[in-house]
């Protein structure tokens, strides 16, 4: 069975001949398409927004030691021993068991982008695996005007390493896969300054057959049906369940599951994908392919001993075709039959197991980026879906980091402008613009770092006596001019200060242009954003413009009105500096002298101003890149799940209400856990007795009553 039946061929005709298994004929292309329809990096675009966060690995240990709990990462299950006695054989792993051992891939996509829609409120969630071990997860508010950039985050926490994210297409869901099981959140943007996370649904390991999942994917047609298949072969169809007159899914149950079983398989790497259908499933392994339907299950692809089957993917909105790639081709299948419609030799590195697909659909057209986990090199080939699928134009490459592979990869924007968000292997989170040009392969570089003269010093006395000498006020003026300049062309604080709290987010209208023309003064001044409706920021940074600065707040004349008569270029970063300046200052503020503020600021500021509690303490953080998630709230999700509110026993009998937690004042060095916070109270109850809330009591003291059946709507 194909493939292994033919090999047709991909050069010797100006790479643009094609041979078709269906009819046995070769496909000429009539037209050819420029080569400035090619993507291509921009040199100079290549920017970190995270950096590495994952931990070097340990170094070799000595003979006869015991490694640590922490020593025994998830990182050791991606090779496993092959027997020397199988690759003597000629088994169809021996081509990458040269050294015993075969790398074995158990991630998926560790970053996706989540379109968030609402009334009045549209953007985009970047979620992405971080921390030092991998197992935190980030949601971020995407800014895509006009360079993406991150901004409102938070972060979870899971107890196990974060193998796979994915999000369920029309919904504002995301999943999470982990080594112990499948977890589904909803995504909130109350605001472009807030994100919340509610966990909904777990599925763990042992719904199915208590091993490891190795891949999940969603119904595209639906939403609600998700697809899980384990390392040993074992798939289940689950769907997600609304129970109590919920608004969102809060339960699963597991509709069917099924195994599929390979004596001779080594690897642990499986993959599941929805059909045409939404009841309908393709499980695909190294050496095989399924496709199971409520009322049969059989055997598609059967590889042979010199290729392996690497990736299977789906594109969004798509129930016609899918693309499969193996170690020698790129392969055009259809979904209905699975038979093959069109392929291509794409000639790579056939000992490379880490080859990864990622499909983007364009009109008619189906790009397909092939990522490699061990070169920085991305392989495109282009399908053309006609009336007759073809190869448009010729296959191409471009280089997407300059030093590092990309384990997984996304795309945002339209059209010709377009932006490429990449995580490596350490968990480097990057961006890079794409553009169509027909010149030379290009590598990106980062941007250099400039050298800054000293930072000219400020006399504090000139600022008393500029009320009577208004000269005075224009040199002040022009020294904090040049203070100002200097720190908007050093770049150094865009790259070395990027963390999971970048600043540059996304704000009312001008705002947001304001903060971004000025990104380099916003991050060196004092790092101010949101958390649960409060302005915060962090002043341990030393050297930075606002502590230059600082001295002349509070005097007579003011910072803000000696800014806002400079030239046009201090004055696009007027807005930034008053945020910082009240945000550094507003724990010692009375509120009288905030309405003097607020007066003084844009609409926009004002705005923000007023989401502070005035009379609420401050809580400080620290930017620290050697504790992973300690910027912001995390949310620990390895507690139980809440159980439905039970409903009174008795009805019309008033029930004392208990207040379960106090208020606690958010801070970015504190974990929020529900357990805690659902611990009853040691005080006696107070406050309106008269609550529909009952009070907690022992299993003991009550009786179990038969339901009875009510007729209409409940």
């Amino acid at each position: 069975m194909w493939p292994g039946n033919h090999v047709h061929l991909a050069y010797g005709v100006d790479g643009t001949c094609v041979y078709r298994r269906q009819d046995d004929t070769f496909d000429f292309p009539k037209r050819r398409e420029p080569r400035s329809r090619q993507w291509h990096t921009v040199r100079s675009s290549f920017e970190v927004l995270v950096p590495a966060q994952l931990a070097p690995e340990p170094a070799a240990l000595p003979a006869r030691h015991v490694k640590s709990a922490l020593q025994n990462t998830d990182t050791s299950a991606d090779s496993y021993f092959v027997p020397r006695s199988l690759v003597r054989t000629g088994h169809q792993e021996s081509l990458a068991a040269q050294d015993s051992h075969i790398y074995d891939p158990t991630y998926g996509d560790l970053l996706a982008v989540l379109p968030y829609s609402a009334p009045k409120l549209a953007a985009k969630l970047l979620i992405s695996a971080t921390g030092h071990y991998g197992t935190l997860v980030a949601v971020s508010v995407l800014d895509t005007s006009p360079e993406p950039a991150l901004s409102a985050t938070k972060a979870l926490e899971f107890s196990s390493r974060v193998k796979q994210v994915f999000v369920l297409p029309n919904t504002h869901l995301f999943g999470v896969r982990t080594s112990t099981g499948i977890s589904v959140f909803e995504a909130r943007l109350e605001s472009r300054f807030h994100v919340g996370v509610a966990r909904l649904v777990e599925i763990p390991d042992k719904s199915l057959a208590g091993q490891a999942f190795a891949d999940v994917c969603v119904c595209p047609q639906t939403g609600s049906f998700l697809g899980a298949v384990d390392v040993k072969g074992n798939f289940g169809l689950y769907r997600l369940l609304k129970r109590d007159l919920d608004r969102v899914f809060n339960d699963f149950k597991l509709v069917y599951s099924s195994s599929i079983f390979d004596p001779a398989e080594l690897s642990n790497f499986k993959k599941i994908v929805f059909g045409q259908q939404s009841d309908t499933l393709v499980v695909l392994s190294r050496s095989s392919a399924h496709m199971w339907t409520p009322a049969s299950q059989n055997c598609k692809v059967v590889a042979n001993h010199w290729t392996r089957l690497l990736d299977l993917a789906v594109p969004c909105n798509q129930t016609q075709y899918c693309v499969l790639l193996t170690t020698k081709e790129v392969l055009l299948v259809s979904l209905a039959t699975f038979d093959v419609v069109l392929g291509w030799s794409h000639l790579l590195d056939q000992t490379d197991p880490t080859l990864r697909l990622y499909v983007r659909q364009n009109d008619d057209r189906l790009e397909c980026h092939v990522v490699s986990q061990t070169t920085p090199m991305v392989y495109v080939i282009v399908f053309q879906l006609d009336e007759r699928p073809h190869i448009a134009g010729d296959p191409y490459f471009y280089v997407s980091h300059p030093s590092q592979p990309v384990q997984s990869l996304a795309f945002t924007g339209r059209g010709d402008d377009l932006f490429g968000i990449q995580l490596t292997r350490d968990l480097e989170l990057s961006r890079v613009r794409m553009q169509r040009a027909s010149g030379p392969v290009e590598v990106p570089q980062p941007r250099t770092e400039t050298v800054t003269e000293k930072a000219p010093e400020i006399d504090v006395s000139l600022l008393e006596k500029t009320a009577s000498d208004p000269d005075l006020e224009n040199v002040l003026g022009s020294r904090i001019s040049a203070l100002v300049a200097q720190f908007q062309n050093d770049s150094s604080s865009a790259t070395d200060l990027s963390s999971l709290l970048p600043v540059s987010g996304p704000a009312p209208d001008n705002l947001s242009e304001l903060v971004h023309d000025s990104w380099s003064v916003y991050e060196s001044s004092a790092r101010v954003f949101s958390d649960q409706g409060k302005l915060e920021t962090t002043t341990q940074l030393s050297g930075t413009l606002m502590n230059l600065l600082k001295p002349l707040d509070f005097t007579s004349r003011g910072l803000l009105g000696i800014l806002q008569k400079q030239d046009p270029q201090i004055q696009s970063i007027n807005t930034n500096l008053g945020l910082s300046l009240v945000s550094l200052h507003k724990a010692s503020t009375d509120d009288q002298h905030i309405h003097e503020i607020r007066k003084q600021l844009p609409l926009e500021l004002a705005a923000l101003l007023d989401q502070w509690r005035p009379h609420a303490p401050l809580a400080r953080g620290s930017i620290s890149h050697t504790q992973p998630g300690s910027q912001v709230p995390t949310i620990s999700v390895s507690q139980a799940r809440k159980k439905p509110r039970a409903r009174s026993s008795r009805a019309g009998v008033p029930r004392p209400r208990v207040q379960l937690s106090q208020a606690v004042e958010p801070s970015s060095q504190v974990v929020f856990s529900s357990s805690q916070a659902s611990e009853p109270s040691s005080q006696p109850p107070s406050g309106n007795l008269f609550s529909s809330q009952p009070l907690s009591q022992g299993t003991s003291s009550q009786k179990k009553r038969k339901k009875r059946k009510m007729g209409g709507f409940m």
